[in-house]
């Protein structure tokens, strides 16, 4: 899904910026304005998909480990993130700096990253970081049934 229609007005470009869900900084230089946008929603930015990490939070907290407690991803447990656009662009007009925005926007889609990674990559690196990520060897069910997040985060 494309965004659609180019904005018009000053004021619909005012009211784009701040229901994108994300943030803006708009700078003035010698070419007009410069508008950086970093769009943190599914309608403007797309998304990706990753192994979602949950914590086990039946283990008590380690202090002595990177970790705390073990966090684990399942071969079955991908989710959906919001993907983030960041970009600049400088226009004469605010309307001409955000419509140039728009047209780069994906829109609703799925962006594949280029460094995606299969599974066991995916542990490797959580592990390279300190996060102690193993694969959770039970259902999806199960899985499903950990911690989003480590309460000593």
């Amino acid at each position: 899904m494309k965004l659609d229609k180019p904005i018009k007005t000053d004021c619909d470009a005012w009211k784009f910026l701040v229901k994108m869900g994300g943030e803006f900084r708009i700078h003035t230089n010698k070419d007009g304005l410069r508008v950086y946008i970093s769009a943190l929603n599914k309608k403007c930015a797309g998304f990706y998909k990753h192994y979602e990490k949950r914590w086990d939070l039946s283990k008590p907290f380690d202090e002595n480990t990177c970790a705390g407690r073990p966090a684990y991803i399942h071969r079955e447990g991908i989710c959906e993130t919001d993907s983030i656009y960041s970009g600049s662009e400088t226009g004469k007009t605010l309307v001409e700096a955000v419509n140039k925005h728009i047209e780069l926007m994906p829109g609703y889609v799925y962006i594949p990253w280029p460094h995606e990674e299969d599974f066991e990559e995916q542990i490797n690196e959580d592990s390279d970081l300190c996060h102690w990520t193993l694969e959770f060897k039970g259902s999806l069910e199960e899985f499903k049934e950990l911690a989003t997040k480590n309460k000593n985060e």
